[in-house]
C-alpha cells in the first residue's frame, strides 16, 4: 500500500520540485550520490532526479562520505557546539556519533570499509596542524595515520599506498593562489614507509582520487588558471589534463574508483573514467512554497491582559493550519508572542517600549521559544 501511495504522489512531488544548485561536498558510490545542501545531508541517484533529504537537524551536516558497500554515510555534524564525526545509514536513520574532539571532517573510507579516515587539528591549538586519523563505526579511540600531517587523502585500490595532501586549503578564497597555503600532492607507501613528492607545481594540486593505476586530482596549473581535472601517471610521471573548462572551476571532487563527482558553477557533474567525459546531474529539490504548516498544541497564558509568568495559568491553544506563502526555504526555530496582537493595546503603558511595542529587547524571556 505504501509503495502504491508513493508512486501516486511522485508526479506531484516532481511538479512541485525546484532545480537544485550550490550543492557542496558531493560523494559518489555506484548509482548513489550524497551532498550537502541547505545545511543538511541529501541523497540522489547519479542519474539525477528528485533528491531526498536525510537530515533535518538545525545543526549543519556536511562532507558526507559513502562507505564502499554503500550502506553508510559518514559526515561532519555541528550538533553539540563543535564539529564531530557521525555515521548514518545511507537510506536515512539516526546518526551515531564516532568522535568526541572538535573539527572532525571525513575524507574517505579504508578500502575494506572498516574505518573512516578523517582530518582534525584538535591536538594543536595555538597553531593548528591538521592530521589524519582513522576510526571504525564502533567509535573507539581514533588511530593516527603514519603521515605526519594531512588535509586530503585517497587509498590505492589495494590499500598499500596513500595519496595525500599534507597541508593547505583546498578551496582557498584567492583564485590562482601561490602562497604558503597552496595544496600539493604526496604519496606514502605503507610497506616501504617512503614518501614521494608527486608534483613540483607551486599552486593547487588537490583532491587526490585513485582510479585504477592512475591518480586523478584537481589543479589550476592551466594557462588561464581555472581548476580542472588532471591525471598523474605513477609509472611514467606524466601529468595529463582531462577537463578543459575555461570559465568555472572544478571543485570538491570525489570518486568511487570508477567515476568522479564534482561541483562546477554550483551544479553537480559526473565524469566517467573510461571515456573521461562529463555529464551534468540535474537535481530537483522538494519545494515547500504553498504547503501547509500545522503547529502543535502549546500552553498559552490567559489571565489578565499582561499576566505574570510566575502566577498565570496556562491553557492549550491550538493553531490552525496556515498556508506558507514565503519562498521555498526551510523554516526553523519559530517563536510565539507572549500575548495576541489584539490584546497588546490593553497593556499598561509602563510595560511598553518607546516604539509602543510590547516586546523589549532588553527584557529576558519576553519571547519564549518552542
Amino acid at each position: 500500500m505504501k509503495k502504491i501511495l508513493c508512486l501516486l504522489l511522485l508526479p506531484a512531488l516532481l511538479l512541485a520540485a525546484i532545480p537544485g544548485r550550490f550543492m557542496e561536498y558531493p560523494d559518489i558510490r555506484n548509482d548513489l550520490i550524497t551532498f550537502s545542501y541547505e545545511g543538511d545531508l541529501w541523497r540522489v541517484s547519479s542519474r539525477g532526479g528528485l533528491a531526498t533529504r536525510l537530515t533535518v537537524h538545525p545543526g549543519t551536516e556536511t562532507a558526507g562520505r559513502i562507505s564502499p558497500d554503500g550502506a553508510w554515510i559518514s559526515f561532519s555534524g555541528d550538533y553539540d557546539g563543535g564539529r564531530y564525526l557521525y555515521v548514518i545509514p545511507s537510506d536515512g536513520g539516526v546518526p551515531k556519533r564516532l568522535t568526541w574532539h572538535h573539527s572532525a571532517q571525513p575524507l574517505t573510507w579504508t578500502p575494506d570499509g572498516k574505518k573512516i579516515v578523517y582530518r582534525t587539528s584538535y591536538e594543536n591549538t595555538f597553531r593548528p596542524i591538521t592530521k589524519l586519523y582513522a576510526v571504525s563505526t564502533e567509535g573507539e579511540w581514533p588511530e593516527q595515520l603514519p603521515v605526519p600531517q594531512g588535509v586530503l587523502a585517497s587509498f590505492s585500490p589495494d590499500g598499500k599506498k596513500l595519496a595525500y595532501c599534507p597541508k593547505g586549503r583546498e578551496e582557498y578564497y584567492w583564485k590562482r593562489y601561490k602562497g604558503g597555503q597552496y595544496v600539493d600532492l604526496w604519496l606514502y607507501d605503507f610497506t616501504t614507509k617512503e614518501y614521494t613528492d608527486l608534483t613540483d607545481y607551486v599552486g593547487k594540486s588537490a583532491y587526490p582520487m585513485w582510479v585504477g593505476d592512475k591518480l586523478y586530482f584537481v589543479s589550476d596549473r592551466g594557462r588561464d588558471g581555472i581548476s580542472n581535472l588532471y591525471t598523474f601517471d605513477l609509472a611514467g610521471k606524466a601529468v595529463n589534463q582531462i577537463t578543459f573548462f575555461n570559465d568555472f572551476d572544478v571543485q570538491m571532487a570525489a570518486s568511487d574508483g570508477h567515476q568522479i563527482v564534482y561541483v562546477r558553477s554550483g551544479y553537480l557533474y559526473v565524469l566517467d573514467s573510461k571515456s573521461n567525459t562529463s555529464r551534468k546531474v540535474d537535481i530537483k529539490s522538494p519545494a515547500t512554497a504553498g504547503s501547509w504548516l500545522t503547529a502543535p498544541s502549546i500552553p498559552r497564558s490567559t489571565s489578565r491582559a499582561w499576566p505574570s509568568p510566575l502566577t498565570a495559568k496556562a491553557s492549550p491553544l491550538k493553531l490552525a493550519a496556515t498556508p506558507l506563502s514565503s519562498p521555498p526555504t526551510t523554516k526553523r526555530k519559530p517563536s510565539i508572542s507572549p500575548v495576541p496582537l489584539a490584546r497588546a493595546s490593553a497593556m499598561p503603558s509602563s510595560l511598553r517600549t518607546a516604539s509602543g511595542s510590547p516586546f523589549s529587547p532588553t527584557r529576558a524571556g519576553n519571547t519564549p521559544s518552542i
